[in-house]
């Protein structure tokens, strides 16, 4: 992995910083005695929803005989970021042949965006 060096933008009060949702960001400490807020715009394909709730229109036992498109296109489909996912996964893996049971919870980041993470934490701490 190559490693990216964070962007620091100092921001005047009232002032704004657009940027993708994807972005990893953050904010420091707010040093002034106002309240900061914050807007939020955005849009995603797959926060549109549907009239019918597919998922219990086609359970995972009727939408095994799907082709992959057709189980995709009634939900069977995680969009990214992490819109639509059944326990942080692709609500694809409900189609299979072998599921456990219980299917634990992941974070819904990439591999890469993990790693990112886990080397900017690690980069906060003393010494680091």
């Amino acid at each position: 992995m190559t490693a990216v060096k964070p962007a620091f933008v100092d921001g005047q009060g009232g002032g704004g910083d657009p940027l993708l949702g994807s972005a990893l960001h953050g904010a420091g400490p707010n040093r002034s005695d106002s309240i900061r807020r914050g807007v939020v715009v955005g849009y995603a394909l797959g926060w549109l929803k549907p009239y019918e709730n597919q998922w219990l229109a086609y359970p995972p036992a009727v939408a095994r005989s799907f082709t992959p498109e057709l189980a995709a296109l009634v939900g069977y489909r995680q969009r990214r970021p992490n819109l639509g996912n059944y326990e942080g996964q692709c609500p694809s893996i409900l189609l299979g042949d072998d599921i456990d049971a219980a299917i634990g919870a992941v974070d819904a980041l990439r591999p890469d965006q993990a790693e990112m993470v886990v080397a900017f934490v690690a980069r906060q701490r003393p010494g680091g």
